[in-house]
C-alpha cells in the first residue's frame, strides 16, 4: 500500500536528519512523530504482523509496562509535560517495533540507511568547518533555540564508528579515491571528538576494538589487512589537518592540540589532571555517588524519585556557574538515571536487557557466518551505550532513535532468519 511505501522512505529521511544535522533538528520532534506514525500502522496491521518475542523483548516490555505506571505516578505530582519529556527514557524503545512492519524489506532498510554513511564524513567535515569559520552560523536556528549545525561530538564518535565499520567490513562500497577521503576524514573528525569527549572518544576506540575482535574470529580480518599499508598515510594527512585546526571550545576552555589530545587520555584513568577536566570528572562522580546512595542503599531503593521531578534541584548537586541547574535533568549517564527515576528492581531489569542484548558474543555459535551481521551491530550498540554512559545521549532524540531503530532491524533480521526462512508476506510495502 502507498502509506506503508511512503512511510518507509520517511524512515531513511529521518533517520539521514539526525545523522547530519544531530542536535540541531532535536525540537523538530520527527522521532516522536515517526514513532506515533508507526504505531499506528502496526495497530492498523496487528493481526498480520509477526513481533519477535524473546527474552530481549519481553524485557523490554516489562520496562515499558513499569514506565506507564511511574508515568500515572508523575502526573499526580508534577507537569504532565516534564512527565512526558521524561518517560521517553523507555518510551523510544517503541522505535524498534517499526522494522517489524517490512519484513521483506529489512535488507533493503539496513541498506539504505547505512548507504548514508557513504557521506557522513564529508557532510560532517563541511559542517564542522563552517561553523569553524563562520561561528555566526551557531546562531542560525530552525527548531527552538538550537543552532542547526549544531552536532554533539559524543554521538559524532559513535557515528564514525559505525562509518569506519560499514567501510571496513565492505557493506558499503566507494571509488579508492573516494574511500581514502573518507578514511582521512573520519580519522581528521575523529581527532577532534577526542579534543572536546571523552565518552565519543572512549566508545569509538572500545566499539572499535569490538569490531576487529569480531573480524579476527569470524576469519574476515585478512581481508582489511590490503589497508594496512595506508594506516600511516591516512593518519599522517588526518594529524596535519588536525594540527592546523584551530579549534578553540570556550565553555569546557579545550583548544585543538595534541596537548589537550594527551591531557584527555590522561585524565580517563588519573583524576589529578588540572582544571576543567578534572572539575568535570568531580561534578558527575558527585552526583552519581548521591544517586547510589539514596537507591541502593537509601529511601528510593523500591520506586526511586519518579518522572517529571528535576534531579539536578531535588538532589542538591552543585552547578558549575556556567550551568542553569534548573534545565538540567539527567546526571549525564543514561544507566544512572534509570536508578535515579525507578530504583534498583527496574535499573536491574534494564541490566538484564543489556546482558540479553550481548549474550550472543558469549555463545559457542557466535562465528558462524549466519551471524556476521553481529559484528556491525553490536559494536555501534556497545559505542552507543558507553557514550550514554557519560552524557545526556539516549534520553533525546538525536541517540534513540539510530540505536532503538538499528536495535529493531536487528532483532527482526535475526526474527526473519529464524522463523521465516522463505520470507512470506510484507506488510503493503
Amino acid at each position: 500500500m502507498t502509506i506503508y511505501k511512503h512511510f518507509f522512505n520517511w524512515l531513511i529521511v529521518v533517520y539521514g536528519l539526525y545523522l547530519f544535522f544531530n542536535k540541531g533538528i532535536s525540537y523538530g520532534y520527527f522521532s516522536e512523530v515517526t514513532l506515533l506514525m508507526g504505531l499506528l500502522l502496526i495497530w492498523r496491521e496487528r493481526k498480520s504482523i509477526e513481533i519477535l518475542w524473546d527474552k530481549r523483548v519481553k524485557l523490554l516490555a516489562l520496562l515499558v509496562g513499569l514506565n506507564l505506571l511511574w508515568m500515572l505516578r508523575g502526573f499526580l505530582q508534577y507537569p504532565a509535560l516534564d512527565v512526558v519529556r521524561d518517560s521517553f527514557i523507555f518510551n523510544y524503545a517503541f522505535l524498534l517495533l517499526i522494522p517489524f512492519i517490512y519484513p521483506d524489506r529489512l535488507q533493503e532498510l539496513s541498506t539504505k540507511i547505512f548507504t548514508l554513511y557513504a557521506w557522513f564524513p564529508i557532510v560532517a567535515t563541511i559542517c564542522f568547518l563552517l561553523t569553524l569559520f563562520f561561528p555566526e552560523l551557531l546562531q542560525w536556528t530552525l527548531f527552538g533555540n538550537i543552532p542547526l549545525l549544531e552536532y554533539k561530538r559524543g554521538d559524532l564518535g559513535v557515528h564514525l564508528l559505525l562509518c569506519s565499520i560499514l567501510m571496513l567490513s565492505g557493506t558499503i562500497k566507494l571509488e579508492p579515491r573516494w574511500q581514502a577521503i573518507n578514511y582521512v576524514l573520519i580519522i581528521y573528525l575523529f581527532l577532534v571528538v577526542a579534543t572536546i569527549n571523552r565518552g565519543g572518544m572512549v566508545a569509538f576506540v572500545l566499539g572499535g576494538w569490538l569490531f576487529f575482535y569480531l573480524s579476527r574470529k569470524t576469519g574476515s580480518l585478512p581481508s582489511l589487512r590490503p589497508y594496512l599499508r595506508y594506516v600511516p598515510l591516512v593518519l599522517l594527512i588526518a594529524a596535519v589537518l588536525y594540527a592546523v585546526t584551530g579549534l578553540e571550545d570556550p565553555v569546557q576552555g579545550r583548544n585543538s592540540g595534541f596537548d589537550q589530545l594527551q591531557k584527555n587520555v590522561v585524565s580517563i584513568v588519573d583524576r589529578d589532571v588540572e582544571g576543567s577536566l578534572s572539575g568535570n570528572i568531580i561534578w558527575r562522580l558527585a552526583w552519581w555517588g548521591t544517586i547510589i546512595d539514596y537507591t541502593l542503599a537509601g529511601p528510593y531503593f523500591l520506586q526511586g524519585k519518579g518522572l517529571g521531578i528535576n534531579l539536578a534541584v531535588d538532589d542538591g548537586i552543585p552547578i558549575e556557574e556556567d550551568r542553569d541547574r534548573a534545565l538540567l535533568r539527567s546526571p549525564h549517564n543514561f544507566h544512572l538515571t534509570i536508578l535515579a527515576r525507578y530504583g534498583v528492581p527496574v535499573f536491574c531489569g534494564w541490566l538484564l536487557f543489556l546482558a540479553a542484548l550481548f549474550a550472543p558474543l558469549f555463545k559457542k555459535n557466535l562465528f558462524e557466518s549466519s551471524n556476521s551481521e553481529l559484528k556491525i551491530f553490536l559494536p555501534f550498540f556497545l559505542a552507543t551505550l558507553i557514550n550514554a554512559t557519560f552524557d545526556v545521549a539516549l534520553e533525546g532524540p538525536m541517540s534513540a532513535f539510530p540505536f532503538w531503530l538499528l536495535i529493531g532491524i536487528y532483532f527482526a533480521t535475526d526474527y526473519r532468519r529464524s522463523h521465516l526462512p522463505q520470507g512470506p508476506r510484507s506488510s503493503g510495502a
